[in-house]
């Protein structure tokens, strides 16, 4: 149990942190003389943690929160740079069993090697690392790369030991990280569970609420943020009030703290937003198979349903049914993406012109989706089982379409040419 409770932890700080050191550098950064380099403070986030859970916890954190910054931009991650900030928290997580910050124990010694971890890990990484794999991978020049390194390397060692050692202080002191759960999931239930709350939406309420996007880029754009960015800070602010309050409910959270009118307007603004979604999405959903009903009466009567529904009880089944979404929608998605890149090449037609000649049930796909589903019961100890369906659903979709689906293909993309010319002409 112990283990399991140890996992559990790694895994809350790597969220938590790479959501800090996001935050941090994305919206606190300090412009310095040098370009293209700041004064960050998310490294002073990374050496804390990556003291306390480990290098294999720093080398995530510094990966995916400066790959998010990157992202966050709208270009492409810098490779050279995040691969420095992973190194750093790898460097000093090698410390972390010395440090013994999960002790409680911050004596001068500790500062001292906290110290020490730091500023070896960031000449490393900004002086040997990153302007290597700059000159590497993207042909920088040598001065430039070194100068920006130099920079790198003594701003940011000084705000990781300045003010990573305030930070474990206030660990010392008991903080968030100091507080004591007792596990009583699995890893893998409760990665299962975190899938579910989201890949409902990532399969289902994106396409639909992002149908009338002017482009492709657009959409890409307004997800990778909405999802990407914004909703592993829904989930940070779960995490940390229900290690500080026992509560997973904002509206919860504020009560304690005295704030009950914002309780209130918290709790309407969050069964709103996510009812009227929740509403349009099954709407477009049932109107699709009752042609003869208009959406309008369809979303009056989901919505009474749905209400009648919650009044007897339902969320006290909300895992067991995150469980089922992480079960059942994965392999869909893996069957859509399969049959796009190996069956269409990336280029859809348009459904309207297309429909007339496909089948009516796509009975390969069908199969793959099923055989996805089942996993978890064939294959419930191995892996983590969304990931095994979506996987699996996507392999045996693509060989199908490979086999079976091409001659469909190949007749809907001559139907959709031949229509287009007769268009033009």
């Amino acid at each position: 149990m112990k283990n399991n409770n140890s996992s559990i932890k790694t895994v809350v700080a790597v969220g938590i942190g790479a959501a800090l050191f996001f935050v941090l550098g994305r919206f606190v950064a300090i412009p310095s003389p040098v370009p293209n380099t700041n004064i960050s403070l998310q490294y002073a986030v990374l050496a804390l943690l990556a003291a306390m859970y480990g290098p294999v916890a720093g080398g995530l954190i510094g990966f995916i929160g400066h790959t998010l910054i990157d992202l966050s931009w709208g270009g492409i991650p810098w490779w050279s740079w995040v691969i420095a900030s992973a190194f750093v928290g790898v460097v000093v997580g090698l410390f972390s069993k010395k440090l013994n910050l999960q002790e409680g124990e911050f004596s001068k010694k500790q500062v001292a090697f906290f110290a020490l971890a730091n500023i070896v890990a960031h000449l490393l990484a900004w002086i040997l690392v990153a302007p290597v794999l700059d000159i590497a991978i993207y042909a920088e020049p040598a001065k430039k790369v070194f100068a920006q390194g130099a920079f790198a390397a003594v701003s940011n060692s000084i705000t990781a030991v300045v003010v990573g050692i305030r930070d474990a202080n206030l660990v010392y002191q008991g903080g968030i990280f100091a507080i004591q759960k007792d596990a009583q999931m699995t890893m893998t239930q409760l990665i299962t569970i975190a899938v579910g709350s989201c890949v409902c939406g990532c399969c289902s309420w994106a396409p639909d609420l992002m149908r009338f996007s002017k482009d492709y880029k657009t959409t890409t754009g307004v997800m990778a943020i909405g999802l990407g960015i914004c909703g592993p800070f829904m989930l940070l602010i779960g995490i940390v009030g229900m290690l500080v309050y026992g509560q997973y409910d904002i509206a919860y959270i504020l009560k304690e703290q005295g704030l009950l009118s914002m309780a209130f307007i918290g709790l309407f603004a969050n069964i709103w937003s996510t009812a009227q979604g929740n509403a349009y999405s099954s709407s477009l959903n049932l109107a699709s198979i009752f042609t003869k009903v208009k959406r309008e009466k369809l979303l009056v009567i989901f919505g009474v349903i749905g209400t009648v529904i919650g009044l007897f009880g339902l969320y006290k089944y909300f895992g067991a049914w995150l469980s089922f979404l992480a079960t059942a929608f994965p392999p869909m998605a893996g069957v859509v993406i399969a049959d796009y890149v190996v069956s269409w090449r990336g280029k859809t037609p348009e459904l309207e012109k297309a429909m007339p000649h496909l089948d009516a049930w796509n009975w390969p796909g069908l199969v793959c989706y099923a055989i996805g589903v089942s996993t978890k019961w064939w294959l419930p100890s191995v892996g983590i089982p969304a990931i095994n369906s979506f996987v699996l659903t996507m392999v045996l979709e693509a060989v199908c379409a490979m086999i079976w689906l091409r001659k469909r293909s190949d007749a809907v993309k001559a139907a959709v040419k031949h229509a287009d010319e007769a268009v033009c002409d």
